[in-house]
């Protein structure tokens, strides 16, 4: 069984949800450890009324909240209780409440402060409206509140923590002050009954992936004041069809509904719930941005610019119609869960990847999980120039075991190709992945024939010596008689053979010279002889006119 969405989508941000489990870990241990929020070494008295239980600071006439009865549903806090002011609601002080459906807070200027998480897991909670006098709305106020439909805020709030809102899934509509100068991160995450938020002009920046998994947000628009959206602030947007802006914004542009910078060079945002099934990326973008593309479901085709240069991390996780992609060689980075997920992915082409005879070009890194669980995606050619692969980036998807544990497998069937960095891909990965190298392996060849030749010689030499101690004296002294006769017989002792001969016959000559009258008597003879034996005919006849002519 293939991981489930919701899986997968959690991963797709791990690394910063990282950041807000410390924060988040941080302000429940600090309730852990102490529910009364007060300066080092200030004495500290409680008292409950029956509901709510109170703690005086500093032994004042000041008190906070410190925690709530379980079975609290309407709760009043009054500005003064036993004569005694409330000035504050300490961290987690009604945190799991699970009976409490509504709090009115006292709109005293004494009371100015509430705690990190003071009302998360307030599962009954319906609505709150916050007292003029309270500026900062903390880290995970109503976080978990999945009942809470409605929020009205006083006229002095000034800042929202990280995940105020995380997960108040009825949540429909939310007017935020005017008096607002600073918004967290993950202040509205799966916020999924969300249909519209209206950002004051008297905010500059929000933090990152705010409105992630509001799946009912249907257009959004952007002030001409507002200079930061944060990171993948629309990452899951499912119904997301349109983004409007002030033109004299001065970091960012939408055309045809599509999210970009100023200067075109990066895309950052293109409404999920757009119905083409094409897009081409206009010449001049260089980037695309993190979540760009996510979950872009009707897109099958995307055509990148010559010039890219990187594709963000999930720029394109969870395009399930997607099926083919050429990525430019101008590319130098693609980073983690890119293109995962895609299950309609059949085909992905590195531009220039036949064209790798010495490696030019800048080098390209990929990212963790790049092509993780593309299970239709049965072969990819990386170019010479990748310098190096994250981990499971190709050929690796997962499956669910019965404890609901996520296991890596191969894909199967899938082949990788390329040079030195897929083969160490390939080598760290503990899944078996398809690889045939693209590079061919001289430096192994040239080690093991120097191996197999230096093996060959170990063993003649071994072979002489062994059947050298194993002759018999008989055979020592044949093998000695056969080296002498093959000495004797040796072109040199030819040559000398032929310089005696040579020597003979000059002694002849000479001799034929001082004794021309003997040669006559002895041709004369022979001549006889060989009448008298029957030879002659034409050499005789030859021999004879020689002699006449003489």
């Amino acid at each position: 069984m293939k991981k489930s969405v919701k899986s997968r989508f959690s991963a797709v941000l791990v690394s910063a949800f990282t950041a807000v489990t410390v924060l988040t870990s941080s302000a429940l241990a600090a309730y852990a450890e102490n529910t009364v929020k007060t300066p080092e070494d200030k004495e500290v008295t409680t008292f409950d009324d029956g509901t709510l239980t109170y703690s005086v600071i500093d032994d004042s006439r000041f008190v906070e909240v410190t925690e709530c009865a379980a079975s609290a549903s309407h709760v009043n806090i009054m500005p003064k209780i036993d004569g005694y002011t409330v000035v504050s609601i300490a961290d987690g002080a009604f945190s799991g409440c699970d009976s409490l459906q509504s709090v009115t807070f006292p709109n005293n200027e004494e009371f100015t402060s509430i705690g990190a998480y003071a009302f998360s897991e307030c599962s009954s909670l319906k609505s709150v409206s916050l007292p003029n006098y309270i500026s900062e709305i903390p880290i995970g106020m109503f976080a978990y509140c999945n009942s809470l439909e409605s929020v009205t805020f006083g006229d002095g709030v000034t800042s929202i923590g990280d995940e105020a809102f995380r997960e108040c899934r009825s949540l429909k509509e939310i007017e935020l002050p005017d008096t607002l100068d600073d918004m967290g991160n993950f202040v509205f995450y799966m916020c999924t009954s969300l249909e519209n938020v209206e950002i004051p002009d008297s905010l500059t920046a929000i933090g990152g992936y705010n409105f992630t998994g509001c799946i009912n947000i249907t257009e959004f628009n952007i002030p001409s004041t507002l200079l930061d959206l944060g990171d993948a602030p629309f990452l899951g947007c499912m119904g997301l069809t349109s983004i409007s802006i002030d033109e004299e914004n001065p970091n960012y542009m939408v055309k045809d509904d599509v999210l970009y910078s100023k200067d075109e060079k990066t895309l950052y945002f293109y409404p999920p719930a757009r119905e083409d099934t094409s897009f081409t990326i206009p010449s001049g973008v260089e980037h695309i941005y993190d979540g760009a593309f996510f979950q872009c479901q009707n897109l099958q085709e995307v055509n990148f610019p010559d010039g890219l240069k990187s594709i963000g991390s999930g720029s394109f996780d969870f395009c399930t119609s997607l099926s083919s992609v050429v990525i430019p060689e101008s590319v130098t980075n693609i980073m983690s869960t890119a293109f995962s997920d895609c299950d309609s992915l059949a085909s992905v082409t590195f531009t220039g990847f036949d064209n790798e005879s010495d490696g030019e070009g800048e080098s390209l890194v990929i990212g963790d999980h790049a092509f993780f669980s593309c299970e239709n995606l049965s072969e990819v050619t990386l170019p010479k120039r990748t310098s190096s692969i994250g981990e499971y980036a190709f050929g690796v998807t997962e499956i669910i075991d019965d404890s609901n544990n996520a296991i890596p497998q191969a894909v199967e069937g899938f082949m990788l190709r390329g040079f030195s960095a897929a083969e160490s891909y390939i080598k760290d990965c503990d899944v078996s992945v398809g690889f045939s190298p693209r590079s061919f392996p001289w430096k192994k060849i040239v080690f093991w024939v120097c191996a197999a030749a230096i093996l060959i010689v170990i063993v003649f030499f071994s072979v002489m010596i062994v059947r050298k101690n194993m002759m018999t004296p008989e055979e020592k002294e044949a093998l000695r008689k056969a080296k002498e006769d093959r000495k004797n017989s040796s072109p040199m002792n030819k040559d000398s053979d032929d310089l005696e001969e040579g020597a003979d016959e000059s002694d002849d000559n000479y001799k034929s010279i001082l004794g021309d009258d003997d040669d006559e008597s002895d041709k004369t003879e022979n001549a006889e002889k060989d009448e008298a034996t029957g030879f002659g005919g034409k050499e005789k006849s030859k021999l004879h006119n020689i002699g006449h002519g003489e």
